[in-house]
Parts: structure tokens; sequence; C-alpha cells
């Protein structure tokens, strides 16, 4: 009698741990599908920027990242209707929304640099007549937050949120020349170096060459570097540290480089980029407030 009690009570043991063992297995799926998800909806909001095109169809998004159409078309469904893509009523296509700009732009030191440096960028584009642009380090690229555009030019390849190789831009230079050594080496040793125009910088050589040169004078040139015909001179701006969080440049589409016109952007871009560090908390002997426009 009692080896009878003993053998159900085993088995309901047996029971009520499988039972446990199935319940924590399928705890744990739905915190992984979540997890891909989740990996499934970055992916295609950063396809948007490695695409290089501003509109995308359900059609390309789904070939492109290998996923089901069905899938996508899900997750793109999610992300419209949260303010994160919008459609072209147009052409059916689906364009980054303005709740990504409005998340960007709380970024604390990005809003803080946009914030700091309109004035300053306004009145550098009225001096120079040309575009005006601020651009930080990200993963080893340059990454435009913010420009001011010229009033009468032809524009240029440079958008907000737009990537630029470091190694062939005024503000690529400028990132590049001041980090210390062993964050240089290691992007240096990662660059894949691309040539834009005959003038592109295409060694590494060449290129600490470059920044050294751009460390004495304490200025940058892209000399028809990365787009024809554009020439751009780039300056530091520095947080209250002295560490360089930011390139300030002026961009000009001309058909004319002359020394002249080098010293004079290159006189302005620094005094620009002075001002904005002071009012950032940096002050050495360039950053008392020289208004350059008058």
């Amino acid at each position: 009698m009692m080896s009878r009690y003993v053998k159900r009570l085993n088995v309901r043991l047996i029971q009520l741990t499988t039972s446990a063992r199935v319940n924590q297995l399928n705890m744990k799926k739905p915190a992984v599908k979540t997890t891909q998800s989740v990996d499934k909806v970055l992916n295609i909001l950063a396809h948007f920027m490695e695409a290089g095109r501003s509109e995308l169809s359900i059609t390309e998004m789904s070939q492109n990242l290998k996923m089901p159409k069905s899938t996508v078309c899900r997750l793109v469904k999610t992300l419209q209707d949260k303010g994160y893509l919008a459609q072209n009523p147009h052409n059916g296509k689906y364009l980054l929304g303005l709740k990504l700009f409005e998340l960007g732009s709380q970024v604390p030191h990005i809003k803080k640099l946009r914030d700091t440096s309109f004035f300053h960028m306004e009145q550098l584009r009225q001096a120079t007549e040309s575009t005006i642009h601020i651009a930080v380090l990200d993963n080893n690229e340059a990454l435009y937050i913010v420009k001011v555009q010229a009033k009468a030019t032809t524009e240029l390849i440079s958008t907000i949120g737009k990537r630029a190789p470091v190694y062939c831009t005024a503000v690529g230079k400028v990132l590049l020349a001041y980090l210390p050594p062993q964050a240089l080496d290691h992007i240096l040793k990662n660059i894949t170096f691309k040539r834009y125009t005959p003038k592109t910088i295409c060694s590494s050589t060449l290129l600490q060459k470059e920044l050294s040169k751009v460390r004495e004078q304490g200025y940058s040139v892209d000399n028809y570097e990365y787009q024809n015909l554009c020439l751009c001179v780039g300056a530091p701006i520095r947080q209250n540290d002295g560490q360089v969080v930011a390139a300030l440049s002026i961009s000009q589409v001309t058909t004319e480089i002359n020394t002249e016109k080098i010293n004079n952007f290159s006189r302005l871009a620094k005094m620009s980029a002075a001002n904005i560090s002071r009012e950032l908390g940096y002050s050495d002997s360039l950053t008392q407030g020289v208004a350059f426009w008058t």
C-alpha cells in the first residue's frame, strides 16, 4: 500500500517538475522574440542611412534586409504609427519620421552645441557668403549636426544627419587631429580609403602629415578632396576642459582657390569656433568674444 503511494507521489513530482521546466522555457521565449523584434526594427531604421536614399519601399527593405515582406510590413506599420517613419502619399514609399529628429535634437551635448552655435554660424555665413557646418565624431566618421546654408550657392552634398569620411573633409581632419594618440591610431588602422576626387588623400602616411599640419596651424583645409569645386576650411570647437568636441567649417563652391581666400576663411573659422568654445566654457587668448563680422 505504502509502495503504491510512494510511486504515485514520485510520478506527481515528476509531472510538477516537468511542468515547471516547460513554463520556465515558455517564459524565456517572449523575451528572446522581443529582442529579435527590436533588432529588426533598428535594422530597418539604420537601413535608411546605409542605403543612402531618403525613401524606401516595403519590397526594397525586405529584399535588402533579407526579411519576410510580412514582417517588414508589420514593423514598418508600427514605426509609422509611432511617428518614426512616414509614408509618401504619392509613391507609397517610406521615409524617416520627425520623431527621430525630435529624439536626436534632445541629445544633451548635441542640443547645447546647436543652441550655442546658431548665432555665430549665421554671422559667419554672412561674412563669407558660404555654407557653415558643425560636425562631431561618431563611429569613426564625421556626423553633421548643424548646417547654415548660404543663400546663393550650389547645393552641397552635406545634410544634417549625414556622415562623411574623416580623412578628406575639413571637419573630419579637425576631429582626427586633436584625438589622443591611441584613439587616433585605432581609427587610422580601420580607415578604408576611397578616392572621391583626384585630390582625395588615400594613404595613412599622407593623412598623418596633414593632421600634424592641422595641429600646427590650428585649422584644416579640404581642397576639392571630397567634392569637386568645393573648398572647405575647418576649426576646432572645445568644451570647458579644452577637449575638442566638434569641428566648424566654412564650405564654398568655387573655381578659385588662393592663399588669400584660405587665410581669410581660416581666420574667420578660428574666431567663430573660439567664440562658440567660449560659450561652452572654454577660455584662452582667442576666446575673447571677437566680433569678426564688423
